[in-house]
Formats: C-alpha cells, structure tokens, sequence
C-alpha cells in the first residue's frame, strides 16, 4: 500500500510541475514594461473586492494580485469580469491567461496597475509557484548582529625596509656601534744612540 501511495504523490507533483511549467516566465516584467503584445499565463495569487465599488453585483470591482514565479504585480479585473470571480472561477491560485490588458499608472501613489480587460481561467488553483517579490521592491537589507564589524577591503601592507628587515631577522643584536678611535698625538721619543760593534752602551747619569 505504502509504494501505492508513494507512486500517486509522485504522480500528483509531476502534475503540478507540468501545470507550474505553463506559467510565462518574466510575464509579469513585460506587462509592466506596456507590452501588450502577448497573452501571458499567471497565477492569481489574491482576490478580494474592492470595498464600496459597488453594490450591484454586475458592477462590483475586484483587485488581485498576479504572479509570473518571480514577481507579483497588483491588477483590477474589469467590471464586465466580475462574473468570473462570482462563480468562483477566478480564485487564489488558479493560472488565467491575460487575453487584453492595460497598464495605468496611479499619479498619487507613482505605483503602475494592471487592468485586466479580458482574461480566460487555464487551470484551477495549484501551490504557489516559485517564490515571487513584489516587482520594484528594493532588497532587505539585514542588520547586522551587535558586535560585528563589517567587512572592510584587504589593503596591501607598506613595503619594509632593508633596516627593518634587519632588525626583524636580528632582533637581538646590539645596535651600539663602536665610536670611531681617536688618533693618539705624536710623541716623539728620544732615541738613544745604538751601540757599534765591540763597544759599551754609554751609562746613563
């Protein structure tokens, strides 16, 4: 029983893998970069009515969120699409693709919207896929813990010397250095005359 189920679950996530593959990688980039020029293949990662739009049920406004695995991007459905999300078509985590669109900029907020005008559900709701970020974000920067410095780069030490070298190598050797000696003065002596052959040293008185 147990491979039974081991086979059923890996039959699943290929499954999911194949449904996850269908999503159109960068969609979301290029939507917001005003191509309108494809059909891309999202996931609806969020749903949700727009507060007081409206109390009539064909003109209710609904916002989403839309998610190409690696960026999210906040999109309006259409008043005309609202019957999508009424009947439960268009839910968290299912894959549309955008058949028309617009991208408006809000001037407020300088943040862009995409307004989905036409839109048709491929696939109903799977795992989230990838890991998106909001597009535009800037990255978080992490504190550091207390106590650590940061990184500083590697400076090359200052050359040494042939002294320094010297003294490294010969760390115990005097430095003291002989003065140089002075010169003795001249004395002149007296000579004493030598003695000649056979002849007596003269006594001196």
């Amino acid at each position: 029983q147990i491979p039974a189920q081991r086979s059923a679950l890996r039959k699943v996530a290929a499954v999911l893998r194949a449904m996850a593959s269908q999503v159109t990688p960068g969609g979301v980039t290029r939507v917001c970069s005003g191509d309108t020029g494809f059909q891309p293949i999202v996931q609806i990662n969020d749903v949700k009515e727009i507060p007081g739009s409206s109390t009539n049920a064909d003109k209710k406004r609904y916002r989403m969120i839309i998610s190409d695995g690696q960026h999210l991007q906040q999109a309006m459905i259409a008043s005309q699409l609202g019957a999508l999300v009424e009947s439960q078509q268009v839910v968290t985590g299912c894959l549309a693709r955008l058949t028309e669109f617009v991208v408006n900029t809000v001037a407020k907020q300088q943040k862009k919207i995409v307004i989905v005008l036409k839109m048709e559900v491929v696939h109903g709701p799977i795992p989230r896929v990838g890991a998106p970020a909001m597009i535009g974000a800037a990255p978080v920067e992490r504190p550091m813990a207390p106590g650590v410095q940061p990184l500083r780069p590697h400076r090359p030490a200052p050359p040494v010397s042939a002294q320094q070298q010297q003294q490294h190598v010969q760390p115990y050797q005097s430095t003291w250095v002989q003065p140089p000696q002075q010169a003795q003065p001249f004395q002149q002596q007296q000579q004493q005359p030598q003695p000649q052959y056979g002849q007596q040293p003269h006594a001196q008185h």
